[in-house]
């Protein structure tokens, strides 16, 4: 598995727009697929923490959420629902 760094800091408490998370997603080594799931899920969630709180970093989160995923089970290129 690549080792993933994180990109940049993304601190703040706005909610993010889908054309700020492709790019992010990109420079994780990611497609338009995963930051639509991304988005899609926390929109989901309203974009607060299971504690409640809202999110103020989405790109942490990010990094965390793909992290997780890619720690489980390594992404596929056929799909991100494998």
């Amino acid at each position: 598995m690549k080792k993933m760094t994180q990109v940049n800091s993304g601190y703040k408490t706005k909610i993010p727009e889908r054309v700020e998370t492709i790019p992010y997603f990109f420079r994780l080594g990611l497609q338009v697929k995963h930051a639509d799931a991304f988005l899609l899920y926390y929109r989901h969630l309203d974009w607060t923490l299971e504690t409640g709180q809202p999110i103020k970093n989405w790109k942490s989160l990010a990094f965390n959420w793909v992290y997780s995923f890619q720690k489980a089970k390594p992404f596929r290129k056929q799909s991100i629902h494998s």
